[in-house]
């Protein structure tokens, strides 16, 4: 039984950054070879706003490792803002949550620019959906995440009013909050995030992702 369309969402994060970039980057030829050898008609790449070249994360850079890979092989890629959900445990947004739920100071890296776009995933899911279904075309990245561009204490602000909390947002240079993450982490200390994650966050400009309603699908803003 042949296969429609493969959708890659996958992503391993490991505690050697060079590691990670090979299992995944590699990873990702491998199977999409093996798409190809199976003459799977569609495939779609999930990628990330940190492909962006001005990123110097370890995950920016495998992520432009493997849209290379798709363009190569012709394969669709879209680029979600930082996904969402009302439940998620995984991800950035969900680690903020859970710090705002148990710290009544949350330390944010300073960033001067509105540069975080959002998406639920729920909309994510029905872009990736309508983009499969029509063949968008491969010839570039789609930029998936409603237009309002929000710096990271904005995040943190509307999970506290959501959850009718009051919290303290202390901004950092973002040098300490890179060497205090990168210290905890050589400690194991377990983290809702790590201090790759905050490269990407620093370094990425504010994307330019259309009027919030990608292949027709209208996108909700971040409620918290």
């Amino acid at each position: 039984m042949g296969a429609d369309a493969l959708i890659h969402c996958a992503y391993a994060y490991l505690r050697v950054s060079a590691q990670e970039a090979e299992v995944n980057v590699e990873g990702t030829r491998r199977l999409l070879d093996a798409a190809t050898l199976a003459d799977v008609p569609r495939i779609l790449i999930t990628s990330s706003m940190s492909a962006a070249p001005e990123v110097p994360s370890t995950y920016g850079a495998a992520k432009r490792s493997i849209e290379s890979i798709a363009a190569e092989r012709g394969a669709m890629v879209v680029r979600p803002g930082l996904v969402w959900d009302d439940a998620g445990d995984r991800g950035l947004v969900a680690g903020m949550r859970a710090a705002v739920r148990r710290l009544p100071i949350i330390p944010v890296p300073r960033v001067e620019v509105a540069n975080q776009v959002l998406v639920h995933a729920r909309d994510l899911a029905a872009v990736i959906l309508r983009a499969v279904e029509d063949t968008i075309p491969a010839d570039r990245p789609l930029p998936i995440a409603h237009p309002e561009a929000l710096r990271l204490e904005e995040i943190a602000r509307r999970i506290a009013r959501r959850d009718g909390r009051r919290v303290r947002i202390i901004r950092l240079p973002s040098a300490v909050a890179i060497a205090g993450l990168r210290l905890a982490e050589f400690s194991r200390v377990p983290l809702p995030f790590r201090a790759d994650n905050i490269l990407g966050v620093i370094h990425a400009p504010t994307p330019t992702v259309g009027g919030g309603a990608p292949l027709g699908v209208p996108l909700r803003p971040f409620a918290g």
